[in-house]
């Protein structure tokens, strides 16, 4: 079973500009080097972690995907540099981009570009980043209740993702010591955050991720 989606080209840039930088660089687990994209009741989710960090964006869109589909953070990072240029040239965001599933790899269609990526390996051992995400504090939840650490570590992929929406400054909830801080950007992008001890050392979030040489095996 295959399916499309249709969405405008500042959207899928938006999603795919916030969450390539919380994607991993360890190419002994190719699982999380990937964005993750689901659409489904009228939203397309791009959802990325590096253990460290979780960022997830949201954006209206028409149509469905069959499964969660994955594109390489390289692939991704291509494909949000042609949608930049396209909306440059064109002088609008609001083009159309048709996402079209295939057995193996994902097409983009935007008039009069046609980009097409093969879905990465390793992605089946790609985190259930929407339990962890659920978990975190609620959204009326306000401030943050206990003294909270961030390293750079963490702090630089979600200031990359703030340069999305400079409208919209991020919305900080954090719950307790160990626990995930949660930064809201607007309505379309939750990050979870990992906090530092006093000593400067750094947990990842809880991420249920196959071992490093099991990964690379495959």
């Amino acid at each position: 079973m295959s399916g499309s989606v249709t969405i405008t080209a500042s959207g899928l840039a938006q999603a795919l500009g916030a969450t390539v930088p919380f994607t991993s660089r360890d190419v002994t687990l190719p699982a999380i080097c990937a964005v993750e994209l689901r659409a489904a009741d009228g939203v397309l989710t791009a959802t990325a972690t590096d253990r460290y960090v979780i960022g997830h964006a949201r954006q209206a869109a028409t149509g469905a995907l069959s499964m969660p589909r994955y594109l390489h953070r390289r692939d991704a990072k291509s494909l949000r540099n042609q949608l930049l240029a396209h909306m440059e040239h064109r002088e609008t965001g609001t083009d159309p981009v048709t996402i079209t599933e295939h057995d193996d790899r994902l097409t983009f269609a935007f008039e009069p570009i046609t980009m097409s990526f093969v879905q990465p390996e390793g992605v089946d051992n790609f985190p259930d980043l929407g339990a962890i995400l659920a978990a975190m504090p609620a959204r009326d939840a306000e401030g943050l209740h206990t003294p909270v650490g961030l390293s750079h570590r963490v702090l630089h992929p979600l200031t990359k993702a703030c340069t999305w929406d400079k409208f919209s400054p991020p919305r900080w909830t954090f719950d307790g010591p160990r626990k995930p801080v949660r930064v809201e950007i607007g309505d379309w992008f939750i990050a979870a955050l990992m906090p530092v001890s006093l000593s400067g050392d750094e947990q990842p979030v809880s991420v249920d991720m196959p071992a490093p040489a099991e990964a690379g095996a495959r």
